[in-house]
């Protein structure tokens, strides 16, 4: 068993080194298993083993679990970190950028932002579909935007041309 505990434990040490490169989300897999796989052992320890070995494996073996249950607690915590992470960069690339009405804004409509539908509300009154908008807030999901009206007005000109 006390072979079995130091296999895990190096088990658990690749698997944690390999998040390194697979981010966070191997952390938590590599914590999970390393949490399933000591208790798997200590039960069998308690329940199987010989009395001699069963102190020291179970020692190792309560060690990993620690170990195991901080590696997956670090992995949760830098998914979430990720996460938010992940939104503010995106809010910081959608405010101010420029797209274009998808459909008419009434003041709420359709745009397409950095390749991206997205629903939006016009800040300007109503805007035609095709019309240049710029994100001036984000409100959820919901963007607010402005129209440009030099280019609006040059779109209605070519319409009635």
């Amino acid at each position: 068993m006390v072979v079995a505990s130091f296999i895990l434990l190096a088990v658990i040490a690749v698997a944690a080194a390999s998040s390194l490169h697979l981010g966070p989300h191997g952390l938590v897999a590599s914590g999970a298993i390393g949490v399933v796989a000591a208790v798997v052992l200590i039960v069998d320890i308690v329940f199987l083993a010989n009395v001699a070995s069963q102190s020291l494996s179970l020692g190792i073996l309560l060690g990993i679990a620690v170990l195991s249950s901080a590696i997956l607690g670090l992995g949760i915590r830098a998914v979430r970190s990720s996460k938010r992470l992940a939104s503010a960069s995106l809010i910081a690339k959608l405010l101010y950028s420029n797209g274009v009405a998808l459909t008419d804004l009434t003041p709420v409509g359709t745009v397409r932002i950095l390749g991206e539908t997205w629903s939006a509300e016009s800040l300007s009154g109503a805007v035609k579909a095709g019309v240049e908008v710029y994100v001036s807030e984000i409100d959820g999901l919901r963007l607010k935007v402005w129209a440009n009206p030099e280019l609006s007005q040059n779109i209605e000109g070519e319409k009635k041309a």
